[in-house]
């Protein structure tokens, strides 16, 4: 079985205003699919006048595409920040950061059940496959990547 992962960048759009700056804040969202079609999904947003804040991202995995059960949906919380000039990401509480509240993207999880799970592992094949087939996500770090 061909365990590849396809990335669909879907739209961007501008989700608010930074508080200290007034600069845009973005969001940009896209689909992931497997080999049994629809996996994930992931959204992340950022204010580009503030790359040293990094990135907020979720990554719904499970419950997408025709005839899936919405209640299996999980999401993982993820921070992305240039770290001595290269991209880093970490797993989060999701119940703690602004991806909470949002039932469509399924139930939030601990960053203990992200990484005891398995999730978080799923979470970052996601980013690994978003880094190379999305290229708003080196855009939103301003990396050179």
């Amino acid at each position: 079985m061909d365990n590849a992962l396809q990335i669909e960048p879907g739209e961007e759009t501008v989700v608010g205003h930074c508080e200290t700056c007034g600069h845009e804040t973005r969001m940009f969202r896209g689909f992931v699919f497997n080999a049994d079609g629809a996996y994930a999904v992931y959204l992340g947003t950022y204010t580009a006048a503030h790359p040293e804040r990094g990135l907020s991202m979720a990554v719904s995995l499970r419950g997408w595409g025709a005839g899936s059960d919405t209640t299996a949906k999980e999401c993982v919380a993820l921070e992305w920040r240039i770290t001595d000039r290269e991209p880093g990401c970490r797993v989060l509480d999701a119940d703690d950061t602004s991806w909470a509240g949002k039932p469509i993207l399924g139930r939030m999880l601990s960053r203990h059940e992200a990484m005891s799970s398995g999730r978080g592992a799923e979470a970052f094949a996601v980013t690994d496959a978003l880094w190379k087939a999305d290229p708003r996500l080196a855009k939103a770090l301003n990396s050179d990547a």
